[in-house]
C-alpha cells in the first residue's frame, strides 16, 4: 500500500475532529518507521495518546484506523518491506500517461487496450 493512498483515505475520516493535523503527524511517524518492531510500538502508542482524549470523534477514526491500517493494511510504512521501492510512482506515472495520451481516458475492452499497448510499444522500439 502506497503512503499517499493511506492519507487519501484517512482525510475523509478525519473530518469534523480538531486535532486532525497533531493526528496525521502521529501517522506520518509510524510512515516512517524503520522495522516492525519500532512500527508495533509506536502503534500502541499512538492508539493510547488518542483513546485517552475521550472523544467519540477520536475513538470512532482510531478504531477504523487501527482496523484498516493496523491490521489488514499494516504494510504501508518505509520498513515494512526492506530492499523493495517504497513508492510506485514509477508505475502510477506510466498508468496516466497511458491513460491520458493512448487511450484518451476511455475505458477499453481488453483486446482493444492491448493492441494500443502494442502500437505504443512498437513505435518506442522503432525510435
Amino acid at each position: 500500500m502506497c503512503y499517499f493512498h493511506v492519507v487519501k483515505h484517512i482525510d475523509g475520516k478525519l473530518r469534523g475532529i480538531q486535532d486532525k493535523d497533531e493526528i496525521r503527524n502521529g501517522i506520518e511517524c509510524l510512515h516512517l518507521c524503520p522495522d516492525d518492531e519500532t512500527f508495533n510500538i509506536v502503534s500502541e502508542f499512538f492508539l493510547k495518546k488518542w483513546k485517552e482524549k475521550n472523544d467519540v470523534n477520536i475513538t470512532t477514526f482510531t478504531e477504523y484506523f487501527k482496523s484498516v491500517w493496523l491490521t489488514s493494511n499494516r504494510y504501508w510504512y518505509i520498513g515494512s518491506r526492506n530492499y523493495f521501492p517504497i513508492t510506485n510512482n514509477g508505475l502510477e506515472a506510466t498508468n496516466a500517461v497511458m491513460k491520458k495520451e493512448h487511450t484518451f481516458l476511455e475505458r477499453l475492452p481488453v483486446g482493444q487496450f492491448l493492441e494500443v499497448l502494442e502500437n505504443v510499444f512498437m513505435k518506442k522500439m522503432v525510435k
